[in-house]
């Protein structure tokens, strides 16, 4: 029986089974598994919540169907009341933890109380969402699955969500064409720019088709069904259409791989759909495409490698031969780490409108606009509400004959989608408020005395005003209509700049930072550029674009200002110095060691260091102490007779322990050599918000390093071209961890440590590439300062054993071995040889069965129909 007479057969037998209550255990997990399915896999919510819900009404008392019924009410339209009230019941009885829970069981799974929180910011109760968010974040903390950022992003969206309801903007919707009446569920229009094609995809109960209206005498046709000219299928999504109404973008669903086809029209007649090619269509998923009127240019959406987190959005141009060049990222000022999707770019106004769950919003995926102006594109600026809500917001285009927009709307009223236009009523002279928070990537406090904000006239360079802050990390300043530049900026950081677009220079109102981490300032639509500074970093330089017909009351910028010695590759790197046996005197190598040190600490002088004294293992425990005590104490000496402050260094003494190198050969006898590099002081830097010291090991030769010498770091990625420090800006990365940029031949490898052990880094490494840096890999400290070393490749990658499971893909296992050219498309696939005679293919490496599943279900859609999910650590060795 093949799997879809199979779910048939189960669906149809549900209530015959379930009102006599004879399912056995057997038949209960199968059809929960089923549902799981749809739910996991096809994302398929509506028919998910139809196959579990006759579970859950024979089964009454069990959370863990009324959980994942909730779940699937939050992604259906309409639901959200329904989706609080089956998570409400379903929060009576959570697993305690991952281990707890089983996909059939009665529990609940534990991020039960993450989604509770989320059905209460849905029903805009927003008070009650923050509550349950900051229970999530407690309750969640330790396991596999937390997400500390994801839950601190929706905190501040309901912050965000609750100022922006206070001024809700007017605005009136009307059908876009009076005959949609009679198609309730049409959503994705696309227009021309020419105004004489209109298409739409018309759904129900989970199917699709396409319809086709021309316009006649400035009136839209009734519309024709042109699905089947399009080649019959009933997961056809519409995207977008040439200006010219000849050619059409269609997304099609291939089961969790979806891809972009197009359609050329001659008269009325479309052709079947032929796929973007190979530049455009990957083996993850494409998820939208925008062709702009001129055809010559697409921005489609993509959750591939190479990105800067989860859907990204890509602009590629086309050839002369009609191929497609290969895809740039539009960059960190557009991306997230969470989703952007659905893309419309209209190219006369230079304006970007897409979707995105990672900036920050009114909740869930929210409409933002960016424009592209000087080479760059000015930070997005959410609609107002209530045209972004609490739901998701998405596919909004540019009305052609009128201000505003046009969108597939969900109507409370009604019961369903359909597609409206949107007209706001509000003046443009009114005020806009922007807030946000100013941070230091490494952690420390924003200093007021020392950081700066400025706003500019972005066209001429004027400065317009200077902006007090007077309390760590946020301002507020209002003005009217201009083009300007705000520069927010502290010593040792780079700035970072702002540009906002309004149509006046004046500037009243006052602005300072807060306690609370949060800036705001009010503007009129117009043109700005936003400085942030403060000593020691770089500065900040936003881009903000608000034109004429931004009706919206409250925007939100945020700003991380990156330390000078990382972007300027300037981090510590300063060799070990060795002594000769029981002595502390420096050498000429150690002095000029030194000597490189004290002009790191001149330029730097807000970095404080920590000088560490070691010994080899010969000699009594207090002798050992004594010598290490005096070979820091003697470098110490030499950098404060050089100028330096003593209150800028600390010592400390190791004597025989923590060894770099072997003191003794494998046969026991003495191995001097090693002891040799025994014999040193390092240095670490002091971070003074946590106290804790990031230790720098340098160089031992291969064959005299000690077993429990060796630290680890990760290589993110190697690059031909400087990389600027905001292409990192969606890593998480701790007070005691710093990239480090370093050259190694004619690239700069920048690399994320230090971690003193395997299992630490194997676990920052599944999360730096599920951040998009697919190809990061672990490298030693001996790898990373080792002179020998021209280049580091794979093979210095650590696979650890994890004290947690491990989970990865395996895609085949054989006796022989296979050629990798089959595995092609595949992301990083390596080949296991286990004791057991096989050789295995896996892919990625997972914390948890939930983060695999996608993937796995993308693989097998791919043609890897045996592909299935297991733990690494089960492969035999």
């Amino acid at each position: 029986m093949n799997r879809k007479v199979l779910i048939v057969c189960i669906y149809l037998c549900y209530p015959l089974l379930l009102s006599s209550q004879t399912l056995t255990r057997k038949e209960f997990i199968k059809a929960v598994l089923e549902a799981d399915t749809y739910f996991y896999y096809e994302q398929d919510y509506e028919k998910a919540a139809s196959l579990y819900q006759p579970l859950a009404d024979a089964f009454p008392d069990n959370a863990n169907l009324a959980a994942k019924i909730g779940m699937c009410n939050l992604n259906i339209d309409g639901k959200r009341n329904d989706a609080l009230r089956y998570l409400k019941k379903a929060s009576g009885n959570v697993a305690r933890n991952d281990d707890e829970y089983t996909e059939y069981g009665e529990s609940a799974p534990p991020d039960t109380y993450l989604y509770i929180a989320i059905a209460y910011q849905q029903n805009d109760s927003l008070e009650k969402a923050i509550q349950l968010f900051t229970e999530a974040k407690r309750r969640l903390a330790g396991l596999d699955d937390f997400n500390t950022e994801y839950i601190n992003n929706q905190l501040k969206n309901c912050m965000y969500a609750m100022e922006s309801m206070k001024k809700p903007l007017s605005f009136r919707t009307d059908l876009l064409v009076p005959w949609l009446a009679d198609f309730p569920g049409a959503v994705n229009p696309v227009i021309s720019k020419n105004d004489s094609v209109f298409i739409f995809t018309h759904k129900q109960n989970g199917k699709t088709r396409i319809l086709c209206s021309y316009k006649t005498a400035d009136k839209w046709k009734t519309p024709a069904d042109i699905t089947k000219q399009l080649g019959g299928l009933d997961r056809y999504y519409s995207n977008s259409i040439t200006g010219d109404g000849s050619t059409l973008i269609i997304y099609l669903d291939d089961g969790r791989d979806g891809n972009l086809y197009y359609s050329q029209r001659k008269d009325s007649i479309w052709s079947k759909i032929r796929n973007l090619g190979k530049t455009i269509n990957t083996i993850y998923w494409e998820a939208h495409g925008f062709i702009t009127p001129d055809g010559k240019t697409l921005y489609f959406s993509s959750n591939k490698p190479g990105g800067k987190g989860e859907l990204d959005i890509w602009v590629s141009e086309k050839e002369r031969d009609g191929s497609w060049k290969k895809p740039v990222n539009c960059g960190s000022v557009i991306n997230t780490p969470y989703n952007e999707n659905t893309p419309f770019f209209d190219p006369e106004r230079g304006i970007l409108l897409f979707s995105s769950s990672g900036h920050t919003s009114i909740g869930g995926y929210d409409v933002f606009r960016s424009s592209f102006n000087r080479g760059s594109w000015s930070h997005p600026a959410g609609l107002p509400f209530p045209v972004n809500n609490t739901i998701d917001d998405s596919f909004f285009i540019f009305n052609n004959r009128d201000t505003g927009f046009i969108t597939s709307y969900y109507d409370e009223r009604a019961g369903y989608r359909n597609i409206y236009t949107i007209i706001t009523g509000e003046t443009v002279e009114k005020r806009i408020t922007a807030e946000g928070t100013v941070t230091l990537q490494d952690n420390l406090a924003v200093d007021p005395e020392k950081a700066s904000i400025l706003l500019t006239d972005a066209r001429t360079g004027a400065p317009v005003r200077n902006i007090a802050l007077h309390d760590p990390a946020s301002y507020r300043l209002e003005i009217k209509p201009g083009d300007f530049k705000i520069i927010i900026s502290q010593i040792g950081s780079k700035t970072d700049t702002v540009n906002i677009k309004a149509k006046a220079v004046t500037v009243p109102g006052i602005s300072h930072l807060t306690d609370t981490g949060m800036y705001r300032f009010t503007i009129a639509p117009g043109d700005y550029l936003l400085y942030i500074r403060q000593p020691g970093y770089k500065t900040d330089t936003i881009a903000l674009n608000l034109p004429a017909d931004h009706a919206g009351s409250i925007i939100n910028i945020n700003s991380s200002l990156v330390p000078e010695k990382v972007y300027n590759q300037s981090f510590l790197m300063i060799r070990n110095i060795l002594f000769d046996f029981d002595s502390y005197k420096l050498d000429d190598k150690a002095i000029a060691t030194l000597n490189m040190l004290r002009s790191i600490l001149i330029d730097y002088p807000e970095l404080k260091i920590e000088v560490a004294g070691y010994t080899d293992s010969r000699g009594s425990f207090e002798h050992n102490m004594q010598l290490a005590q005096k070979r820091a104490d003697e470098v110490i000496k030499y950098l404060t007779r050089s100028g330096i402050s003593p209150s800028k260094m600390t010592r400390r003494a190791f004597g025989s322990s923590d060894f770099a190198a072997l003191n003794t050969n494998a046969d026991g006898s003495d191995n001097p050599d090693g002891r040799r590099y025994n014999r040193r002081a390092t240095f670490g830097i002091l971070d003074p918000k946590t106290g804790v010291t990031i230790r720098k090991e340098t160089y031992t030769p291969r064959h005299l390093r000690h077993p429990s010498s060796f630290k680890y770091n990760i290589i993110l990625v190697k690059s031909e071209d400087d990389m600027e420090p905001n292409q990192f800006s969606n890593l998480d990365i701790a007070s005691t961890l710093f990239i480090n940029p370093v050259k190694i031949g004619s690239s700069t490898s920048y690399i994320i440590g230090e971690f003193l052990n395997k299992t630490g880094a194997v676990r920052y490494l599944e999360y730096v590439k599920e951040k998009g840096f697919k190809d990061a890999y672990i490298i030693t400290q001996y790898d990373l300062y080792d002179p020998q070393d021209e280049s580091v490749d794979d093979s210095m990658l650590f696979k650890a054993e994890p004290a947690t499971k491990v989970y990865t893909i395996q895609l085949a296992a054989s006796r022989k071995p296979v050629d990798t050219n089959y595995f092609k498309d595949v992301e990083g696939v390596r080949e296991i040889y286990s004791s057991d005679k096989y050789y295995r293919y896996v892919a990625g490496e997972y914390s948890s069965v939930t983060r695999a599943k996608p993937v796995v279900a993308a693989l097998r859609a791919a043609g890897f129909k045996d592909a299935f999910i297991r733990n690494l650590n089960s492969i035999p060795k």
